[in-house]
């Protein structure tokens, strides 16, 4: 019988790792972090029909209008630079996420994977969150902000 990679399953992996998600409905989780000072989420989307698993953390600061060019710049050179993830910039909430997505057709998804994807998010959120905060606060030019995150 072929196993069934649903949000149960993923919740229980998160759990097993000493996450602490909470399910907001059939398809989604949260994890509330708290560290240094600094809040925010990892979300994860899991369809077991689409053999689809995405997994994103916020930078919760709203980008003003005119800051977003700016931060497109950024966005745009560090999806070049990373190698694994990507960041974005959600129109509607107006906040950056750093995402890592996966098929899983004929990819046997396994507890160890699920926390590896959640370590990776976690830390894709820690790098870039300073050098977005900076350009946002401070105006910092772009290639600080690249130095800053470690993409030179």
């Amino acid at each position: 019988m072929n196993q069934i990679y649903d949000i149960h399953f993923i919740m229980t992996a998160l759990q097993e790792a000493g996450w602490q998600p909470t399910q907001t409905d059939n398809y989604w989780l949260l994890i509330p972090i708290e560290v240094s000072q600094k809040a925010f989420f990892i979300s994860f989307y899991c369809q077991d029909e689409h053999k689809m698993l995405s997994v994103k953390g916020n930078i919760p600061v709203l980008v003003p209008e005119e800051k977003e060019a700016i931060i497109l710049e950024f966005i745009n050179y560090a999806n070049y630079r990373i190698p694994v993830g990507s960041l974005e910039l959600d129109i509607n909430s107006r906040q950056v996420y750093f995402r890592i997505g996966m098929f899983f057709e004929n990819v046997q998804l396994n507890p160890q994977l699920v926390h590896n994807l959640t370590q990776e998010v976690y830390q894709g959120v820690q790098d870039f969150w300073l050098s977005i905060t900076t350009i946002l606060a401070e105006g910092i030019a772009l290639e600080d902000a690249f130095q800053q995150a470690n993409l030179n």
